[in-house]
């Protein structure tokens, strides 16, 4: 038993002595270090895709207010970036938003409302100033470039940078996404920048009143017109200025550019969606009038068309059927059709003897009339009088045949 007991106490303390050893080494020779990886964008940038430029303008000391969508006019002489489809903006919000521009405000907007759409809407922002809205066919947009982007300087705008602060927000996790195909555009002062703008828009002046313009090869993508003491800029596409491709090109140089001439901005960075009646007049109006069409014949159909109901009538005084059947007898007996009426009730009555004695049928008259007479017990002479339907008959004598002939089918 002691034998037992030491050994196993071995075996126990070969075993710790090799954990240590292996934990030694492992110590020694291991090596720890920590790495980096991304894990993509996180909740505010997934909601919000203008986060980074946001980020980008406040390092020179912007104020920016981001919203979900449009509710009301910014603050007096400042910027708004409207990159919206605008469908819920209304014509008095549209007169208040250029009202506010006349004041000194710098509105930013993309053109949504292509000019050659059949069911195109009108925009209430654009139209006035000339700004149409096409596509161009020729062009077949690529996802990808092996061109590499071009290095990102801000110290060639033209403008006056705002004083730059330190960010007091952590830097937003990049993203391995493909670079876009960026097109070389001159500023208005002629310095050159390389941006990628989707190549199948692009803008046009009708009235050639635009202030200045941003053209590529393609077309022209930016329009800014005087109004007032403020500015608006028609933009064909808002793709640079979201966080995928804000670092790709001169990107981040051109959000800079269009948003640096106030130092409060309010940008709108969900899309508006319509309302439902407003979606369901603009596309469902068919089915809204054939359901209009269906709802008033229905009305029609269960109102009431002449007045109030008649109150419901008094079986007590309804006239029964032997008095309609009276009635009947006596105007066709009044219009020459006794033998007619006769001649039915005969049928009739011969008609009953038939189903019950049929091998009557095939009796003459004179035999069948002394059978009837037998059965009976009556003067065949009189029942051969009333089987003869050409008689001459009174009112009296009709009436008193027809009682007899319904007696003997009461007899037989």
């Amino acid at each position: 038993m002691m034998k037992s007991f030491s050994y196993r106490h071995s075996i126990y303390a070969l075993l710790l002595l090799a954990f240590i050893g292996i934990g030694y080494i492992g110590y020694r020779y291991i090596e720890f270090y920590e790495v980096e990886t991304s894990t993509g964008y996180g909740d505010k940038a997934l909601s919000n895709p203008y986060l980074a430029a946001g980020r980008l303008m406040e390092k020179f000391g912007a104020t920016v207010h981001f919203l979900p969508m449009y509710i009301d006019l910014p603050p007096e002489r400042t910027t708004l970036f409207l990159p919206t489809s605008r469908y819920s903006l209304t014509q008095e919000h549209s007169d208040a938003l250029l009202q506010w521009v006349q004041r000194g405000g710098h509105l930013l907007i993309v053109a949504s409302s292509l000019s050659l759409a059949k069911n195109r809407k009108p925009d209430r922002l654009l139209d006035h100033l000339g700004v149409q809205l096409f596509v161009n066919t020729s062009v077949t947009p690529t996802a990808t470039s092996s061109k590499p982007p071009v290095t990102v300087s801000l110290s060639k705008l033209p403008l006056t940078p705002i004083k730059q602060q330190p960010s007091t927000h952590p830097a937003l996790p990049s993203a391995s996404l493909p670079s876009a195909t960026t097109e070389p555009i001159t500023l208005p002062d002629n310095h050159a920048l390389e941006v990628a703008f989707n190549t199948q828009y692009y803008l046009e002046d009708a009235h050639k009143q635009a202030q200045w313009a941003l053209k590529d090869s393609n077309g022209i993508h930016a329009l800014a017109y005087r109004i007032g003491k403020g500015t608006l800029t028609a933009l064909s596409d808002h793709r640079f200025s979201k966080h995928y491709v804000i670092e790709q090109g001169d990107h981040a140089a051109l959000t800079y550019y269009l948003l640096s001439s106030s130092p409060e901005i309010t940008w709108i960075y969900g899309e508006d969606i319509p309302s439902l009646w407003v979606w369901i007049f603009h596309y469902g109006w068919m089915i809204i009038i054939s359901l209009g069409v269906v709802l008033c014949s229905w009305i029609w159909s269960v109102n009431t068309r002449f007045g109030p109901l008649m109150p419901p009538s008094n079986h007590v005084n309804r006239r029964s059927m032997q008095e309609h059947i009276t009635k009947s007898g006596q105007f066709l007996w009044q219009h020459g059709s006794g033998i007619t009426l006769y001649r039915a009730a005969l049928k009739a009555f011969l008609r009953d003897i038939t189903l019950r004695y049929p091998h009557w049928h095939a009796f003459s008259p004179a035999d069948l009339a002394t059978n009837i007479a037998i059965e009976t017990q009556s003067d065949v002479a009189v029942i051969l009088k009333l089987m003869n339907p050409d008689l001459n008959r009174t009112e009296e004598n009709f009436t008193r045949d027809i009682q007899h002939l319904d007696a003997l089918r009461t007899s037989l």
